[in-house]
């Protein structure tokens, strides 16, 4: 096995690219039973881009000079309101802890429920979200402000 021991990850966007990881994996020394690798091979997802994010965080901004209300608990808040929902539909792991805070509370253990949701959501990060998830994230959020007068630049503003 090589002497690194950090992961290895290869986007294979063209034949080339795979013909490049098989090499690599090829060249590996040392594989036995005590030196095992993992291998994951999945399609690609890309997550939220970096612009979307940087638009994300400038539009909290603009939201929290014009409520007074600051970033982080605005984050939170369309955590809550928008994110959670999309995660519920999209990913079945995020659903089936939905559906598990939905009984405890259903069995009447309110105050169980409750710290269960808010530690979810703590957990809950914008950074899994596809950049098309992202997009009807932010596009949720946008025509939520609208609402209340709130008018928020977009990417091309400068």
């Amino acid at each position: 096995m090589t002497t690194s021991r950090k992961d290895f990850r290869i986007v294979a966007y063209n034949q080339e690219r795979v013909n490049q990881a098989i090499r690599i994996l090829t060249n590996m020394i040392g594989v036995d039973e005590k030196n095992q690798l993992e291998i994951i091979i999945r399609l690609y997802k890309r997550n939220r881009s970096r612009e979307q994010n940087s638009l994300y965080w400038k539009w909290l901004t603009v939201i929290e000079m014009e409520t007074g209300q600051d970033r982080e608990s605005l984050h939170e808040h369309y955590k809550g309101k928008f994110l959670a929902r999309i995660l519920v539909r999209d990913d079945p792991k995020y659903s089936e802890m939905s559906m598990q805070v939905k009984k405890v509370r259903a069995d009447g253990a309110h105050e169980i429920a409750e710290a269960m949701r808010s530690q979810i959501m703590f957990l809950t990060s914008t950074s899994v979200l596809t950049t098309k998830q992202f997009s009807e994230y932010m596009n949720c959020i946008e025509r939520d402000v609208s609402e209340q007068g709130i008018a928020l630049p977009q990417p091309d503003d400068r």
